[in-house]
């Protein structure tokens, strides 16, 4: 690609100009600063293999506390009630705490969200409607 002007004749670059005044060196920081600057580099990545762990764990906590509180039968629609309880807290959670700033141009469609909950009472009445069938409560 070459290097022409544009309409205003200026001339054009493959890429934009970036401002020099980033790589200006700031204020030193205090001492206080830098010891929790590295207390919080060290334990980020710590952070990625607690999530790894945590993430599979928590789904067996929660199938081992489910499973002795609700009858064999109602066992998988209360385990997916306790997961959209748990996403939800979550959501709400990043929300309130501010940290859903992080994703607000991420320009996420609103349409394919709004058919998350139609796609989930389908789901839920097809499970209702095998489980009638599997017990004979509809003929």
């Amino acid at each position: 690609m070459p290097d022409g002007e544009d309409e205003e004749g200026r001339k054009k670059h493959l890429w934009r100009p970036i401002d020099p005044q980033i790589w200006v060196p700031g204020q030193p920081s205090g001492r206080l600063k830098r010891i929790a600057q590295r207390i919080r580099d060290s334990i980020a990545p710590s952070f990625f293999a607690l999530t790894v762990v945590v993430a599979p764990l928590s789904v067996l906590i929660s199938i081992a506390i489910i499973y002795p509180l609700v009858p064999g039968q109602f066992f998988g629609p209360a385990l997916i009630g306790v997961w959209s309880v748990m996403i939800v807290a979550f959501v709400v959670m990043a929300e309130k705490t501010g940290y859903a700033r992080n994703f607000e141009n991420w320009n996420f469609p609103m349409k394919r969200i709004a058919v998350l909950p139609i796609a989930f009472l389908l789901v839920m009445s097809l499970i209702a409607i095998l489980y009638a069938l599997a017990h004979h409560i509809l003929i």
